[in-house]
């Protein structure tokens, strides 16, 4: 199994309920919505675990074996195009619309966001609230996870049962013995949700309906871009509620479109330059 040639209604269906479970768990800052106590429902946590689980089925089900260190370099390559063009985009729109932020940003702040790094910072997790894009944590939530899958992904084919039970107990076992929340978004905590999607899809217990509605796809494939823009928004428009629902859209939209531009520019280009590379040692061999 190579790539996954068709749409699973069920993972469509998780990625649209985890993005309406983030927005809504941020709405509580909006006026339209004062509702009690929303902030301590951590439906922004449920949300995120529905994304890490997401990413552990479907890169199961897209990439499920490896011949070689070239084909590992190759899926990093895909991993690294799938995320960074996209948070790299969202950080430059905020700052073209909102360049008066550039002022609260310091190098080590711009280069941690930038890199996805924000949690591993101290720092930087100091000053959160002033940051370009605060869901730039997720990306340092979830490059480990792209790292470290060729080899937990050996572990899930070999001993399925007992690599889920060990994810579960490092989960667990950070969680309570350092004290630390899920909310805070380091690997540890959430390798189980990770794990588990990996393990459902290699058991195949999960429900293999074909998704062909195209509105329900587009809607699931801008719900990425959607996570990554909603708090840029909710801040910025200074909590226009209104405001905040005719943005949302329109933003992500254009950052989805400009993201597939630009990494189908920069594959265009790699390729260029490997098969130029690949020319000269052949011109040099004979």
């Amino acid at each position: 199994m190579t790539e996954i040639k068709q749409r699973l209604l069920l993972f469509d269906i998780l990625r649209i309920i985890a993005i309406s479970m983030v927005i809504i768990h941020h709405l509580y800052k909006l006026p339209m919505f004062p509702f009690f106590g929303i902030e301590t429902l951590s439906l922004g946590k449920a949300g995120v675990i529905i994304f890490v689980f997401i990413s552990g089925a479907l890169l199961y089900l897209s990439k499920n074996e490896f011949h070689g260190t070239p084909d590992i370099l190759k899926f990093y390559y895909k991993r690294t195009l799938r995320i960074y063009p996209a948070l790299w985009l969202s950080i430059l729109m905020a700052i073209i619309f909102y360049p008066d932020g550039l002022k609260q940003q310091t190098l080590e702040s711009m280069i941690v966001q930038l890199t996805g790094t924000v949690v591993y910072n101290k720092t930087v997790y100091g000053m959160y609230a002033v940051l370009y894009n605060q869901m730039s944590w997720f990306v340092g939530l979830i490059v480990p996870f792209y790292i470290a899958y060729p080899l937990i992904l050996k572990f899930i084919k070999n001993s399925p049962y007992i690599t889920l039970f060990i994810s579960i107990f490092i989960t667990v076992f950070s969680t309570i013995y350092f004290h630390r929340s899920i909310n805070i978004g380091t690997p540890e905590t959430y390798i189980m949700y990770f794990v588990f999607g990996m393990f459902i899809a290699h058991m195949g217990l999960y429900n293999k309906t074909v998704n062909t509605d195209k509105n329900l796809i587009f809607v699931s494939d801008l719900a990425f871009y959607m996570f990554l823009t909603n708090v840029i928004i909710i801040g910025h428009l200074e909590y226009n509620t209104v405001m905040f629902f005719i943005a949302l859209p329109i933003y992500s939209f254009v950052l989805m479109k400009a993201d597939n531009l630009v990494k189908s520019k920069i594959d265009y280009i790699l390729n260029v330059l490997y098969s130029y590379v690949a020319t000269k040692k052949s011109d040099v061999i004979y």
